[in-house]
């Protein structure tokens, strides 16, 4: 029993770390346009 929670527990991480590394690239692009009309 306690397997199957390690596994599921395992899985829960690796997908919020996912999601996290997905919003990354995002974050990125909308502060870019933002930094160039602030310098221009």
């Amino acid at each position: 029993m306690a397997e199957c929670f390690i596994v599921g527990l395992g899985g829960f991480i690796g997908a919020v770390c996912r999601y996290l590394i997905g919003l990354i690239p995002l974050r990125v692009r909308h502060f870019h346009p933002l930094r160039w009309k602030q310098a221009a």
